[in-house]
């Protein structure tokens, strides 16, 4: 079942714009194309961790040197389908389902 994708409250009942993140997990593709983990939500976050990255999301991705690009210590939110997975090249990125 993919993750639930509700924003949290306010005391007035207005939502927060702030969503809880789940299943993170590093990925390294500092010399190769790696995977990683099947996503279990319709938004995912990838964070570039020290190094600029290139990544690409789908059923069996391989990032190229033409895949999206992230610079490093920056973070995108992506939408994405429930089961696909996100490929990293060039570092390692930190990848996490959004929702609980």
């Amino acid at each position: 079942m993919a993750k639930k994708n509700s924003m949290p409250k306010d005391e007035h009942g207005q939502a927060v714009q702030i969503m809880s993140l789940s299943d993170p997990h590093d990925v390294d593709g500092s010399t190769l194309s790696a995977q990683s983990n099947p996503i279990d939500g319709k938004i995912v976050r990838i964070c570039a961790v020290g190094a600029d990255i290139r990544f690409v999301i789908g059923t069996d991705p391989t990032a190229t040197i033409t895949s999206n690009f992230l610079t490093a210590n920056s973070e995108i939110w992506c939408p994405i389908t429930v089961g696909d997975r996100v490929a990293v090249l060039g570092g390692i990125a930190n990848i996490a389902t959004v929702g609980e």
